[in-house]
């Protein structure tokens, strides 16, 4: 692991604040704030993922993002992670942060579905294989997976015999949901929208076909939800 990135003065933050919120959702305040809380946890001028998370932990409220305020959740961290890392190098950089931030707490419905693409788009050259597909997918329906589990000890409130019977129910629920016969629902459910049927997705095609709440519908293994829209590569969602 590198050495702690030295701490930016006042001016300096200020400087890069205007710089990277130029192009993004979020105010210069804002964008300082992001760097303040980022500085105290990257490494090389880096985020891992337990860095990220407690950086959204650090500005949660002042984002007013709810995803954000349980940043500190395992999961929910990982989750996250993947989402900001565009480049996939396993780090996230301040271009990462504010850019993911400003998409997930301020972003339009095409910000987020550009984002989503990016996630699988795994060797940056503009289109979707199968391949890139279910490597993603299958990380992301795992990472849903520890989410709905780790939501499931916030019923402790519950009755024994309701909570014991909900637990069997998710516990079996997500067996079907990470099986390779549920992730190839699940891709074949995304490429419906190739409407060429080259066996590549373009951006053209994503934007297309897909909303954002559909796409994490089916990101999340929802597929009854999804299935308004799979196969149709034409239709219109915006």
């Amino acid at each position: 692991m590198g050495q702690k990135q030295t701490k930016l003065s006042d001016a300096d933050v200020s400087l890069s604040a205007e710089k990277y919120s130029e192009n993004s959702n979020l105010t210069i305040e804002e964008v300082k704030a992001l760097f303040k809380a980022a500085q105290k946890h990257a490494h090389d001028n880096k985020l891992s993922c337990s860095g990220l998370a407690h950086t959204l932990k650090q500005v949660a409220h002042e984002m007013k993002n709810s995803l954000f305020v349980h940043a500190d959740h395992s999961a929910t961290a990982k989750l996250i992670f993947v989402l900001f890392d565009v480049d996939h190098d396993d780090k996230i950089d301040i271009q990462e942060l504010v850019s993911g931030v400003s998409i997930l707490a301020r972003g339009d419905e095409k910000e987020k579905q550009v984002l989503i693409f990016k996630v699988f788009d795994l060797d940056k050259n503009g289109y979707l294989t199968r391949s890139e597909v279910e490597k993603q997918l299958k990380k992301l329906m795992v990472l849903f997976s520890k989410l709905a589990n780790s939501q499931m000890k916030e019923l402790n409130s519950l009755p024994y015999e309701i909570r014991k019977n909900l637990k069997k129910t998710v516990s079996r629920t997500l067996k079907e949901k990470t099986s390779d016969e549920f992730l190839k629902i699940t891709v074949d459910s995304l490429f419906g929208v190739d409407s060429n049927s080259d066996g590549k997705i373009t951006l053209e095609e994503w934007l297309k076909g897909f909303s954002s709440p559909q796409l994490m519908a089916l990101l999340s293994g929802d597929v009854q939800s999804a299935s308004t829209y799979s196969g149709q590569a034409q239709c219109s969602v915006m």
